[in-house]
């Protein structure tokens, strides 16, 4: 498999365009550029906020909302080089892949951000989950620390 070291790799390309996406993230400029795949900023509440306004219909009508959840992709992602189950603009469940599973239900939708941030709802509990850091982390996917508050909050929800 082709990874970051491997310049040419689609992996490197993805991750290195524009050449400064992994030192640059809390610049000035970065903040103002326009970017929307990866340039997406606000903190854990207005994330959980986002997600809550998708479950209550405030953001989208329940057919879009279905549709959107849908899954429509499930395969080896050949950037991230790892499986991924895709509805529209969001991930869905992987409950068998332990880097791809939100951690509540198999109805869970969302999308982590680089270095490890985290957002989601789950129509079956009725909750929406926000987890932000202040530092890139080596994750792909999900990151450890987010899977740990998501198991806390799994027994709060039992």
């Amino acid at each position: 498999q082709a990874t970051m070291r491997e310049p040419a790799s689609i992996t490197a390309r993805a991750f290195t365009n524009p050449p400064s996406i992994m030192t640059s993230t809390n610049k000035p400029e970065w903040r103002r550029m326009q970017q929307p795949a990866a340039n997406g900023h606000g903190n854990a509440r207005s994330l959980a906020g986002f997600y809550n306004g998708l479950l209550d219909g405030s953001l989208l009508e329940a057919d879009m909302l279905n549709e959107l959840t849908r899954e429509h992709s499930l395969g080896q992602d050949k950037t991230l080089l790892t499986s991924t189950r895709l509805g529209l603009g969001c991930m869905l469940d992987q409950p068998a892949e332990p880097n791809a599973t939100f951690g509540l239900g198999p109805k869970a939708f969302g999308h982590p951000g680089a270095g490890g941030c985290v957002g989601f709802a789950d129509p079956d509990y009725d909750v929406a989950f926000g987890f932000v850091t202040n530092t890139l982390g080596p994750y792909i996917l999900m990151d450890p620390r987010a899977q740990k508050l998501v198991g806390v909050l799994r027994e709060c929800l039992q």
